[in-house]
């Protein structure tokens, strides 16, 4: 078996009371899905792995509804943007990767 190809589960489910959370499709290692009572965040990822959007839901009566979507921009394998979209409005959040103070590049 391959590293790219080790098993997956439909469904995982974490209980520490008093939250259970459900654990939706894992692919490569990477986290989907993850549900629990009232909230679902989607993960979505580039060709390289890299994360690059994720959206929370909120049930609002039998359906969900997307209520924040976070949107991601990397440098490599730094990430150096993130823009946050919700009902109150846009914030992007920047990143600044460089030099240390014991001189090693971060």
């Amino acid at each position: 078996m391959s590293a790219g190809s080790l098993p997956c589960s439909n469904a995982i489910i974490l209980e520490h009371p008093p939250f259970t959370v459900r654990v939706v499709g894992r692919k490569l290692n990477r986290l989907l899905t993850v549900i629990n009572t009232d909230t679902k965040v989607k993960f979505t990822y580039d060709y390289m792995g890299r994360r690059h959007k994720k959206v929370v839901y909120e049930r609002s009566g039998g359906s969900w509804s997307p209520v924040q979507t976070n949107l991601f921009v990397y440098d490599g394998w730094n990430p150096i943007q993130e823009t946050v979209i919700s009902s109150s409005g846009t914030v992007t959040n920047w990143y600044v990767w460089g030099l240390d103070l014991s001189g090693e590049w971060h």
